[in-house]
């Protein structure tokens, strides 16, 4: 579930959380150990926080804080329900209109309006 989280933090942002540095592997492999992820609501900020708060909850140091493979499908399916027909699994993205996506920092993001987002904050899994 970690990785799982390492993944969607870099395919969401473009980045990994924890940056190498020129010191070595280890520093790196101490960050995993002991660092916080940095928060990925201020890079992701028309990310529906549910999206935000799973993809954290993965990240968490102690494997029982994160979620288990049941709880991130459940918390994954109602979020891909939000999505416009256009941005859905299997659609033509290409044919998706401006209105349904975003630019944030460069990467595209679904738009979803405030009512859906007030609703995948406040309602459905996680």
């Amino acid at each position: 579930m970690y990785s799982l989280g390492i993944l969607a933090f870099e395919m969401l942002t473009g980045a990994r959380p924890f940056l190498e540095t020129s010191e070595s592997f280890m520093s790196v492999a101490l960050q995993h150990m002991n660092a916080s992820p940095p928060d990925l609501a201020p890079r992701l900020p028309l990310a529906p926080r549910r999206l935000v708060k799973v993809v954290m909850e993965c990240l968490e140091k102690n494997p029982a804080d994160r979620p288990t493979a049941a709880q991130l499908v459940t918390a994954l399916t109602f979020l891909k329900s939000l999505l416009p027909d256009s941005l859905a699994p299997g659609a033509n993205i290409s044919a998706a209109s401006a209105d349904d996506v975003t630019s944030c920092d460069g990467l595209l993001v679904p738009q979803i309006d405030a009512d859906q987002r007030t609703e995948a904050d406040s309602m459905g899994p996680g």
